[in-house]
C-alpha cells in the first residue's frame, strides 16, 4: 500500500499456486481441548474479521495518534474490487486515507497498482499514517484466564520496502517491539498471558527510523487461544519478565520523500507470516 494506492490486480498462474500452499500454514492453527474434549476458544484474526460491525466480538479496529495512546474506532469500512474488505479512518477509500486495516477475502494475491505490493490470499494487512499514527488492531478479554498469544508482522512491500515499528502492548503497558525493515520476513511474538476479562491486548504499527509511511503495508496475523486449566504455554512469559526494549511514541513530523526502490522484485511472496506450531 502506499500513500496514494493499495488496492489491487490480481496474479494468477505458478505464482498463486505457491502463494496459496504457503499460507494454508497460517490458516492452520490447533485447537487446545479442555474438560472432556471440548474446544478451547480461538481468537483468529483473518478468520474473525468482519466489516458488519467495530467492535466485532472480541476484535476492535482503529487507530491511536502516538503508540499507546487514545484508542479511536474506525468509522469507515467497505469493500474493493470485491475482494478486499476494510475498516479506514474516513472516505470510501482506504489508500487515500490511512491508517487502515484489510482483510484479502479470494484465494488469489492482490497487487497494487503500482506495483509495490503483494498481499497473500485470506489474510488481513494493515497500514499506519502520515504522520506517524498507528493502526490498532484490540483484543478485549472476554473471560478473565490464561491464554496463549501468537501475533507475526511481516512486511509487504517489496519494493520500497515495508519499513514500520510494530509493537504488541496490554492495557497500554508495552510487551515486545519490533521493527520490520524489509520484505517477506516474519517478526513473531509468542506469549502466555494472565489476563482479566476486560483487559485489552493491542497490535499497533507506526512508520519506522525513516519516519515515513510510504510503502508501509505490513501483514499481521494474530491467533489468541484460551488455556484450560490455567495451563501454561511454552511460549514466554511476559507478565513476570517483560523485555527490557522500550518504545516510546511516535513523534508527528511530516511526510519525508521516499526512499530509493531496490531494482527487482521476488517472484512471490516467501513462507514467512507462518504462525509457527505449538
Amino acid at each position: 500500500m502506499r500513500n496514494s494506492s493499495v488496492f489491487c490486480r490480481v496474479l494468477g498462474g505458478a505464482v498463486l499456486t505457491l502463494m496459496t500452499a504457503a499460507l494454508t500454514a497460517l490458516q492452520a492453527t490447533p485447537v487446545t481441548t479442555g474438560p472432556a474434549g471440548s474446544a478451547a476458544a480461538v481468537y483468529n484474526l483473518a478468520a474473525d474479521f468482519s466489516t458488519a460491525r467495530n467492535p466485532n466480538s472480541a476484535w476492535s479496529y482503529g487507530y491511536a495518534a502516538s503508540r499507546g495512546g487514545a484508542f479511536t474506532l474506525f468509522k469507515a469500512s467497505g469493500t474493493a474490487i470485491t475482494v478486499a474488505e476494510y475498516w479506514a479512518v474516513a472516505g470510501t477509500d482506504c489508500a487515500t486515507t490511512p491508517p487502515a486495516l484489510a482483510h484479502n477475502l479470494s484465494d488469489q494475491i492482490l497487487r497494487a497498482p503500482d506495483g509495490t505490493t503483494a498481499v497473500p490470499p485470506k489474510v488481513t494487512w494493515c497500514h499506519p499514517g502520515p504522520a506517524g499514527e498507528n493502526c490498532v488492531t484490540r483484543w478485549t478479554t472476554p473471560e478473565s484466564g490464561t491464554y496463549q498469544c501468537r501475533a507475526v508482522f511481516t512486511g509487504y512491500d517489496f519494493k520500497y520496502p515495508t519499513t514500520t515499528d510494530v509493537a504488541v502492548l496490554k492495557n497500554s503497558t508495552l510487551l515486545w517491539s519490533a521493527f520490520v525493515n524489509e520484505y517477506g520476513t516474519a517478526h513473531v511474538f509468542s506469549a502466555t498471558l494472565a489476563v482479566t476479562a476486560g483487559d485489552t491486548v493491542d497490535f499497533s504499527v507506526s512508520f519506522g527510523k525513516n519516519q515515513n509511511y510510504c510503502g508501509d503495508s505490513t501483514g499481521i496475523a494474530i491467533v489468541i487461544t484460551k488455556l484450560e486449566n490455567g495451563g501454561n504455554g511454552e511460549d514466554d512469559d511476559y507478565e513476570k519478565a517483560p523485555p527490557q526494549k522500550p518504545a516510546g511514541p511516535v513523534p508527528s513530523v511530516q511526510r519525508q520523500p521516499a526512499e530509493a526502490a531496490p531494482a527487482q522484485r521476488p517472484d512471490i511472496v516467501p513462507e514467512g507470516d507462518r504462525i509457527p506450531e505449538s
